[in-house]
């Protein structure tokens, strides 16, 4: 499967959770936004960008930033004061983590699932404590 069928997949999954979960999503015109989709929630509004977690040894890992080449150089940019959250969607498990931007290493982040099996870090962060409302762990 293509990149870009997974990210599709990701989408959807993440807008079906969060509008069980009753949230209104707003999803702009076009992919020119740091953002994928808005949400708002009892007249608030916040910003969420789409990610794909992987599974890696006991943790579901994601990145941070995006990354474009011009003129053939690679650019990182990272997502801090773009968007609030990030909404990740774990294949594995079929659920989706709602973690405050801010949460976040500056270019990866590591949800640990399994306590046995995970590494850990100083931003390693408890995935059950960002489980979007609704959802279980599978």
């Amino acid at each position: 499967m293509n990149s870009k069928v997974v990210g599709d997949i990701s989408e959807a999954a993440v807008v079906a959770a969060l509008l069980k979960a009753g949230y209104n999503v707003l999803m702009p015109f076009g992919d020119r936004n740091r953002y994928d989709v808005v949400i708002e929630h009892d007249g608030k509004f916040e910003r969420v960008q789409i990610k794909t977690g992987r599974e890696r040894r006991g943790n579901v890992v994601f990145n941070t930033k995006s990354s474009t080449r011009r003129n053939g150089q690679r650019h990182e940019v990272g997502y801090n004061g773009q968007v609030e959250f990030f909404a990740v969607y774990d294949r594995s498990r079929d659920c989706v983590y709602m973690v405050p931007v801010d949460r976040c290493a500056a270019s990866k982040a590591m949800l640990r699932v399994d306590k046995q099996k995970a590494i850990s870090g100083p931003k390693c962060l408890m995935a059950s404590d960002f489980l979007l409302k609704g959802m279980e762990m599978k």
